[in-house]
């Protein structure tokens, strides 16, 4: 049997025009990185993204227009794995890591 993994991330964008803009690409960075090097699933909790998308095969997007803490906005992604999922794994990450390496190391991970 084949234990099944998917990729959550936790994601707030600030109202600060100059600020927003910065987190919209740093965002996009990491899920285009998350993509490209697990080739897995993700699931974004998408806190005040009122003007802003992302578009991506296995990319769903929870949205919440209020802000939730970074607790809040944890066990939102938690209770959306348990509750709306099959997935076995969670792997957890904020909008703003750094993921270096390749498919090869993202499939060892």
């Amino acid at each position: 049997m084949k234990l099944t993994k998917v990729i959550g991330i936790v994601s707030y964008l600030p109202d600060d025009p100059v600020l927003r803009e910065i987190r919209k690409r740093k965002v996009s960075e990491t899920i285009y990185q998350c993509i490209c090097i697990f080739k897995l699933p993700i699931i974004v909790i998408a806190q005040n993204w009122k003007d802003f998308n992302f578009y991506g095969d296995n990319v769903t997007i929870v949205r919440y227009d209020k802000p939730l803490g970074i607790t809040g906005a944890r066990l939102a992604l938690r209770n959306y794995f348990l509750d709306n999922t099959t997935y076995d794994y969670l792997i957890m990450f904020d909008d703003d890591e750094v993921i270096v390496g390749d498919s090869k190391a993202g499939t060892k991970f």
